[in-house]
């Protein structure tokens, strides 16, 4: 399983983001977005999923931007900006 974090345009993305996930039995947690990472909404969601997991949620979700975390730092994945 790899660790992502998703951020969003609004809160209620984020919501929407995590039941989707819950759905799926990917669980996360909503938190503040890294500093590294920027976001319109200042919400994002870390969760672990199979690659397989995450294609499927980045399918449904609304999202502002995905990314994987990779050592200390985050490579992003997929950008809706």
């Amino acid at each position: 399983m790899n660790e992502y974090v998703a951020t969003f345009f609004t809160h209620y993305d984020a919501l929407l983001f995590q039941r989707r996930a819950e759905a799926l039995s990917i669980s996360g947690q909503l938190a503040p977005v890294p500093r590294k990472l920027s976001s319109s909404c200042g919400t994002c969601m870390f969760f672990s999923s199979t690659p397989e997991q995450m294609e499927q949620l980045a399918e449904q979700g609304e999202y502002e931007q995905l990314a994987i975390k990779e050592g200390l730092g985050y490579k992003t994945l997929k950008d809706n900006r």
